[in-house]
C-alpha cells in the first residue's frame, strides 16, 4: 500500500515537472517569436519591442539563455532609441528651417537688408545643428545627412555673405549648392521621421530662382508666362537717355531681358488694354528703390522694345495669344548699382547681377 502511494506521488511529481518544463518551453518560444516579429525597426516598432521586452524580462535567467535571438532584441531596442534621438534632431532642424523660411518670406525693405536677415537665420540654423554632435549618432547614413546638411548651410552663408558684390556667387552658392540641397535633404528626412516641414515657402522661392525658369502670372487682363533672362547695361543707349534728359551723369540705361508668352490676353489697340510689366512684377536696386521703366523706343539687340513696360505699344512688341517673344524693358539705374531685384507679383523674386 505504501509502495503504491510512493509510486503515485512520483508519477504526479514527474507530471508536474514535465508540465512546468513544457510551460517554460512555451514561454521561450513565444518570446523568440515576439522578437522575430519586430522585423525592421522603425518609429512604429515601439509596441512590438515593448511586448518582446516584457516577455523576455519575465523569463528566468536560465530560460533567457535559451532565447536564440535575444541579441536581436537588444539591437532593436538600441536602434529604436537611436531613431527617437534622430527624430528629435531632425525636428529641431526643421524648426530652425521654418524660422528661416518665415524670414525669407518677408521681402519688404532693401535686398541688402533681406540678405542680412536671411544670413542671421542661416547662422541660427548652424547653431542648432552644432547642438547635435554627429559622433553621438550610431547610424552612418544619418551622420552623412548631418554632414551634407552642414555643407548646405555653409554654402548659404558664403553666398549671402558675398551679396551684393558677387551676385553670381550668391546664385550659385546660396541657391544651387545651398538652399536647393538643404530643401531636398530636410524634406526627405521629414518624411523619414514622420515630421512636417514648412516646405511651401522654400519651394516657392526655389521654383522661381533659375533665370531659365518660366513663371506664370495671373493679371487682371489674363495670364502671361515670363522667363527672366537677365539685366544688362548698354552704354550707347545711356548717352541717348542722357540727351533725352531721362538719365543723369551718374546713371545709365539698363534692360530687363524677358521671354514673354501671352497665354490668354488678346492684344488691344488701346494703350490701357496692353499687359504691362508692373502687372507682373517690379524692379528695385540694392537699396530697395523701385526703378521706373523709360518710356522710350530703345531696345536691347535681339529683343523687341518694351518701352514704358507695356507689351505691344511699340512695333513688333505685341505678343499675340500663344505667341512667344523676347522683350527688353529699358530702365534708368545708378552706375553704382551692382544687382537688381526682380519682384514677381506671385511673391517670388530674383536677384540679378547687372551685366556691363
Amino acid at each position: 500500500m505504501h509502495r503504491c502511494k510512493r509510486l503515485l506521488a512520483s508519477i504526479i511529481g514527474l507530471a508536474l515537472i514535465a508540465g512546468t518544463a513544457a510551460c517554460e518551453g512555451s514561454q521561450v518560444k513565444e518570446t523568440t517569436e515576439a522578437i522575430s516579429s519586430i522585423g525592421k525597426v522603425s518609429l512604429s516598432s515601439k509596441k512590438a519591442i515593448a511586448l518582446a521586452r516584457q516577455k523576455y524580462d519575465t523569463l528566468s535567467s536560465e530560460d533567457k539563455q535559451k532565447v536564440s535571438n535575444a541579441g536581436t532584441l537588444k539591437k532593436a531596442s538600441r536602434r529604436y532609441e537611436g531613431l527617437i534621438k534622430e527624430q528629435r534632431c531632425v525636428k529641431n532642424l526643421i524648426d530652425a528651417f521654418d524660422k528661416k523660411n518665415s524670414v525669407m518670406e518677408e521681402t519688404t525693405g532693401s535686398a541688402q537688408n533681406w540678405a542680412k536677415r536671411t544670413l542671421q537665420a542661416v547662422s541660427d540654423e548652424k547653431e542648432t545643428l552644432s547642438n547635435h554632435d554627429a559622433s553621438e549618432f550610431v547610424d552612418a547614413s544619418f551622420r552623412e545627412f548631418l554632414k551634407s546638411y552642414d555643407s548646405s548651410l555653409q554654402s548659404q552663408q558664403d553666398g549671402l555673405g558675398r551679396y551684393p558684390d558677387d551676385a553670381d556667387a550668391y546664385n550659385s552658392k546660396f541657391i544651387d549648392s545651398g538652399l536647393k540641397i538643404q530643401n531636398k535633404l530636410i524634406t526627405e528626412e521629414a518624411k523619414e521621421y514622420a515630421l512636417v516641414t514648412l516646405e511651401q515657402t522654400s519651394q516657392q522661392f526655389l521654383g522661381k530662382d533659375s533665370l531659365s525658369k518660366a513663371v506664370k502670372i495671373d493679371t487682371s487682363k489674363g495670364q502671361v508666362e515670363v522667363t527672366v533672362e537677365g539685366f544688362a547695361i548698354r552704354p550707347e543707349d545711356t548717352v541717348a537717355l542722357q540727351q533725352f534728359g531721362e538719365a543723369g551723369d551718374d546713371q545709365e540705361c539698363g534692360y530687363l531681358l524677358l521671354i514673354v508668352k501671352n497665354i490668354s490676353h488678346p492684344v488691344s489697340d488701346d494703350y490701357s488694354g496692353h499687359i504691362r510689366f508692373d502687372e507682373i512684377g517690379t524692379i528695385s536696386d540694392e537699396e530697395g528703390v523701385q526703378r521706373t521703366s523709360s518710356d522710350s523706343s530703345l531696345k536691347y539687340p535681339g529683343y523687341e522694345c518694351g518701352g514704358g513696360a507695356a507689351f505691344g505699344v511699340y512695333p513688333e512688341s505685341d505678343v499675340q495669344i500663344g505667341e512667344t517673344k523676347r522683350i527688353s524693358i529699358p530702365y534708368v539705374v545708378n552706375k553704382s548699382t551692382i544687382t537688381v531685384r526682380v519682384q514677381m507679383n506671385d511673391d517670388s523674386f530674383l536677384i540679378l547681377p547687372v551685366g556691363r
